[in-house]
């Protein structure tokens, strides 16, 4: 009997089974892969091992008829009726005329099929009812629509705490799906409408609901206009990311048993390589000096805190933007007699990964241009946050207002840097490039950047005593780094910028006690 291997993913508890070579060949696959539902602990494993004992039984099967069973139809029917709750296992016998055996749901409907047909041709073969045990196959429920299901799995993706960005991208996948698809039962959804859906995104433009081309069109009005004009659809890379923001969904749809199964299970447009082959660079030294020239931050940093240090994060320390852009004040602090930032998910604040949350050193390069007595005159002004006036409640995420102002003006229009390769996000692929060149480990920079490792050896947690060779290691990349000598922080040069912040927050305070009047008096019958 094959044995399962239970695996757990974000979206649930999986068996994994490895098939006999003959099946292997028969299928083109080593493994079958099925989600074990909602059951958890002892529930999972027995699952688990009905499943095996139904994947041996359908081998058997297999192998006695020589070949002319729908190999993979039929596994995948043994370990669907093995999950599910209303398992059907029983044989009928006519005796000396036939024997019928189910084990499961499909095989009892198709068992019915088959007494059916051969009543035409055996005449006086009694009917369903005259067989001891025989039943009428129920008709399943079909369950809520896409649409009603996508609803209730937006609701819930939105109580998991998730980052907003991250819940954002997720709403604008699964409503995609649903525009360009009929609102059917959540139980038909197979793998012709996820053909559908693919070759919509191949003629889907980028960025298709704020051209003007396409503005108040409806999704399948976009695909229909842009197939005409011939525009090119999205990339594989994004494709990718949309189908894998359905699988979760799917994946939830299954274990609700809205879905029987997971129309995405083992579709991938992209291998592992192609996964990691980096899509962006970092910047050239001619790059970097057009980006960080003197003359230039003056015009363009001068003023904005933000736009001061938050590129100098992400070059010299290899922080990503949401990391740089929702510091506190608070996580600046002295480890070791070593000044650095801590990096966490606490709070109000998200991280990417488990490999994320770490204490960055700050290098000498970036004290040199006062760093910390920034952080004292934010303190003494009362802010909480290192860069206050930040985006932190944008839908895209903490630091999306310094990365439009990058991506946009500094990069594409101040220094006319046209590549698509580079983004602000350059800044980290500069920093780790840097790091390669010095000759540092994957882990030694993973420790500074908080890199998620794809290998085991690199997955590690860093304590407080490795902080000195960090230290050294940070210091060395960010001296490395081709760029011109740069204007160190005055006290008072962003007074203007604090005080326009201070009368955002007044006003804002004033508008919030004036509806909560509003809605005192209403809540008392006064007008």
């Amino acid at each position: 009997m094959p044995k399962a291997f239970v695996l757990r993913r974000p979206s649930g508890l999986y068996a994994r089974f490895l098939l006999p070579a003959d099946i292997q060949a028969k299928t083109g696959t080593r493994f079958l892969v099925r989600p074990l539902g909602d059951s958890s602990g002892d529930a999972a494993r027995l699952v688990a091992a009905r499943m095996g004992y139904a994947l041996a039984q359908a081998i058997k099967s297999i192998r006695s008829t020589g070949g002319d069973l729908d190999t993979k139809r039929h596994l995948d029917a043994a370990i669907q009726s093995a999950a599910s709750p209303d398992s059907r296992h029983y044989e009928l016998t006519v005796p000396g005329v036939l024997s019928l055996k189910a084990d499961g749901p499909d095989d009892h409907a198709r068992a019915m099929e088959a007494l059916a047909a051969m009543r035409v041709v055996i005449p006086g073969l009694p009917g369903v009812g005259g067989l001891q045990g025989a039943a009428t196959a129920p008709s399943p429920p079909k369950g809520p629509s896409l649409r009603e299901s996508a609803k209730r799995f937006l609701a819930h993706y939105k109580s998991t705490s998730r980052a907003a960005s991250t819940q954002l991208e997720a709403e604008h996948s699964v409503d995609l799906f649903c525009d360009l698809l009929d609102d059917i039962p959540m139980a038909d959804l197979g793998p012709a409408h996820i053909d559908a859906f693919r070759e919509a995104l191949a003629s889907w433009p980028a960025r298709a609901r704020v051209l003007p081309a396409y503005k108040g069109l409806s999704a399948k009005a976009i695909v229909a206009k842009a197939k005409k004009r011939g525009e090119g659809g999205l990339s594989i890379r994004t494709m990718e990311k949309h189908l894998d923001r359905l699988r979760t969904f799917f994946n939830w749809s299954v274990q609700r048993r809205e879905l029987p199964h997971n129309p995405l299970a083992g579709l991938r447009l992209q291998s592992n390589a192609d996964k990691y082959t980096k899509t962006k660079r970092g910047f050239r030294p001619d790059e970097l000096s057009a980006l960080f020239d003197p003359v230039r931050r003056v015009e363009q940093c001068d003023d904005d805190p933000m736009y001061f240090w938050i590129p100098l994060f992400g070059l010299f320390t290899g922080t990503r933007l949401s990391e740089a852009a929702q510091l506190l004040v608070s996580d600046l602090a002295e480890v070791g007699g070593v000044w650095g930032f801590h990096i966490t998910g606490e709070g109000a604040k998200s991280i990417k990964n488990a490999q994320s949350k770490r204490f960055v050193p700050v290098p000498e390069r970036l004290l040199a241009l006062g760093l910390l007595n920034y952080a004292a005159d934010v303190k003494a002004l009362g802010f909480t946050a290192l860069f206050p006036g930040g985006s932190a409640g944008s839908k895209n995420g903490p630091g999306n207002r310094v990365g439009k102002w990058f991506n946009r003006t500094l990069l594409r229009v101040s220094c006319r840097i046209a590549d698509k390769e580079v983004s602000f996000h350059s800044t980290r692929h500069t920093f780790i490039t840097a790091g390669d060149n010095l000759g540092f480990t994957e882990t030694q920079v993973g420790a500074l950047t908080g890199h998620e490792a794809r290998s085991v050896q690199a997955r590690h947690y860093i304590d407080a005593s490795t902080v000195p060779q960090r230290k050294e290691r940070i210091d060395r990349i960010a001296a490395s780094l081709p760029v011109p000598p740069l204007a160190a922080y005055r006290a008072g040069q962003f007074t203007k910028y604090f005080e326009g912040i201070r009368r955002k927050e007044r006003r804002a305070r004033a508008v919030a006690d004036r509806k909560a009047r509003v809605t005192e008096r209403r809540a008392v019958g006064g007008r």
